[in-house]
């Protein structure tokens, strides 16, 4: 997508379903880079988000979209959001499966040191937890809500999270199953995060997990993660559990 405009909107994340559902019954949740590929106007959309999510968006290093016209500020907003021009999050499609599939390798390879784990967990993990297979199954039983970031046509990075788990006791819970980048420094995984946050504060989730490689702690420690507890093993592989509060992130 050429038009600065079009990047702009993209890069607001993703919109509640009340949000658009007042103005085209079609949208449903989606993320702003398809409510504008449905057609629905600039004017439309920043007329549906109501300022506290704005807000919100802009502490996770989104914009919101520009007024109708005034494409100037949006080449700039552009520009300037995580990730750069070019740089869209849409649900990950079952056609995806195999290019997900082949960048968490790569980037599992590069940046995972698996030399503690055991001939049975590098298995595991390269292809139990990230073969084609295992990602398209995924992908299809729906226990996941899956998100890959696009940039230069190319899937850079990939983001999942199961769904909200105790939601009947009124103590929703949630995991992030994958966070993959393969462009480190361009504000892909923060982008990501922030699509999965506004799912998260939709469901009143307001517990996150996540089980880190050693060297991703500090990333999810940059979102307000914590550490709970030390290093595990579990099926041969090594993992740092991490919780996220939602109630702690000051909103």
């Amino acid at each position: 997508m050429a038009e600065a405009a079009t990047d702009t909107v993209i890069s607001i994340g993703a919109l509640s379903p009340e949000a658009l559902a007042a103005h085209d019954s079609r949208v449903g949740s989606v993320t702003v880079g398809e409510a504008f590929e449905r057609g629905v106007p600039l004017s439309m959309l920043q007329g549906s988000i109501p300022q506290e999510l704005i807000e919100r968006g802009r502490a996770l290093g989104l914009e919101p979209p520009p007024r109708e016209g005034d494409h100037g500020r949006a080449a700039t907003s552009a520009a300037a959001a995580p990730g750069g021009p070019g740089c869209s999050i849409r649900p990950a499609a079952i056609s995806d499966a195999a290019t997900i599939s082949a960048m968490c390798v790569r980037v599992a390879s590069a940046q995972i040191d698996t030399s503690g784990f055991t001939p049975v967990g590098r298995s595991t993990l390269f292809e139990d937890i990230l073969g084609e297979a295992a990602i398209l199954g995924e992908l299809q039983g729906g226990a996941v809500e899956a998100f890959v970031c696009v940039m230069d046509g190319a899937i850079v990075g990939f983001a999942a999270r199961k769904r909200p788990l105790g939601a009947e006791a009124g103590a929703p819970l949630s995991h992030v199953r994958h966070m993959y980048v393969e462009r480190s420094g361009a504000g892909i995984g923060k982008r990501l995060w922030g699509e999965l946050h506004f799912r998260f504060e939709e469901e009143s989730v307001r517990r996150v997990t996540a089980n880190s490689s050693a060297n991703a702690v500090p990333f999810y420690e940059r979102l307000g993660f914590r550490k709970e507890g030390g290093e595990s093993e579990a099926g041969g592989l090594l993992s740092q559990l991490m919780v996220y509060t939602m109630d702690a992130d000051g909103e």
